[in-house]
């Protein structure tokens, strides 16, 4: 779950055991347009509790039957 200025936590199981991951969000940008929306999320990632990276997630979803819009 993405959500502005909150930190999320899960667990992962492994094979060989589990493993805390927590994501915090820090910011979240989304553009709506007629035909098509576009989403920006910035986060970070730790595994119990150490931080492992920062990371950015883009996506951009249009209209089915519609052809490629380019940003």
């Amino acid at each position: 779950i993405f959500e502005p200025n909150k930190k999320n936590i899960t667990f992962y199981e492994t094979p060989f055991g589990q493993l805390q991951m927590g994501i915090a969000t820090t910011d979240i940008k989304v553009r709506e347009d007629e035909d098509r929306m576009t989403v920006k999320i910035e986060y970070t990632l730790d595994v119990n509790e150490s931080h492992v990276a920062d990371c950015t997630l883009n996506m951009r979803v249009q209209s089915k039957g519609k052809k490629d819009l380019q940003s």
